[in-house]
């Protein structure tokens, strides 16, 4: 008989914690960027491959989705180091982010790579060597990050905003090397503005994997509770990588 009322207690003070986890869990501030094709805006609808990632993870925990925040990139990096409860996604796991967020994920995997325009007359580029041309990297981004890993000037990295500034600068002929996102470049270069644009790849910077980012202040639980849950759909991951053309 002891036995079973203890089980029984066990079994209440579990759903108790899980109910408080939960409650936390609501309580997030949700912000993301126009990021394409990872999250971004169509049609006045939030898409991408981790925002339908996210809707099947709040599903498997049957809490309802809440409403996402777009925001700048640069506004959105600074509330995430707030003491607010923040998920910022997508985030690519640097070495100088590692403390700065709690991580749940990988999301996808994809590169930073340098670009440079057709006809720009950059045939080579190599970081460690080649430190006399400018190059855009956008402000706070895996884009920087890398550089920075490679030990290049920062005196030489022009930073931006957010990747259509970048990207506008190098359509714009007014610098001849970016540092970007693979994936995302890609999926830029299928829009109706840039479906012309010709572009070299000149240099593999790094190899990124994205991650959800929780603010420090985030409960633990919660972070288990939300890998836990990204980890119990891991065949539907799969199928929306494959839709967006991106890999695990």
């Amino acid at each position: 008989m002891r036995t079973f009322i203890l089980v029984v207690w066990l079994s209440f003070i579990s759903l108790c914690f899980a109910d408080e986890v939960d409650d936390e869990i609501r309580q997030l501030s949700v912000i993301t960027e126009q990021f394409p094709p990872l999250n971004y805006e169509q049609n006045g609808q939030l898409t991408g491959s981790s925002s339908e990632i996210l809707k099947l993870m709040y599903q498997q925990l049957k809490i309802e989705m809440p409403e996402i925040e777009v925001l700048p990139w640069t506004r959105a990096y600074k509330l995430a180091q707030s003491s607010d409860a923040v998920l910022l996604y997508t985030l690519s796991r640097t070495v100088a982010r590692e403390d700065m967020f709690q991580w749940v994920g990988h999301t996808h995997s994809s590169r930073t790579i340098v670009v440079t325009y057709a006809g720009s007359g950059v045939t080579s580029f190599d970081p460690t060597v080649d430190e006399l041309d400018r190059i855009v990297a956008v402000r706070s981004d895996a884009s920087f990050y890398a550089l920075d890993e490679h030990q290049y000037p920062e005196d030489k990295i022009d930073l931006v905003d957010s990747i259509v500034d970048q990207y506008r600068m190098l359509l714009e002929q007014r610098v001849k090397l970016a540092s970007v996102s693979e994936a995302s470049f890609l999926k830029i270069l299928e829009t109706e503005a840039y479906k012309d644009f010709k572009y070299e790849t000149l240099f593999v910077l790094k190899q990124n994997q994205g991650y959800f980012g929780f603010s420090k202040s985030v409960d633990k639980r919660v972070i288990e509770r939300m890998q836990n849950a990204l980890d119990s759909i891991h065949q539907e991951h799969l199928v929306i990588l494959q839709k967006y053309g991106l890999s695990y």
